[in-house]
């Protein structure tokens, strides 16, 4: 085996290893910043019958 594939493959398994740990850092990050977030939802008002929307609709219908 030559140097340069000795290194490329060297480089190869570094590289695999490398992205597996971004993998578990990420995953890890995902699960616990789920848990992490207690701040309250927001309340929402739903739907609301305003002025554009009620003209869209008139303009709308056949």
């Amino acid at each position: 085996m030559g140097d340069v594939e000795k290194e490329r493959r060297q480089f190869l398994k570094g590289a695999a290893v490398g992205t597996g740990g971004i993998v578990v850092a990420a995953i890890a990050d995902a699960t616990t910043g789920a848990q992490a977030d207690t701040t309250a939802p927001v309340p929402r008002t739903g739907y609301r019958m305003t002025r554009h929307i009620r003209d869209y609709y008139n303009k709308a219908r056949f």
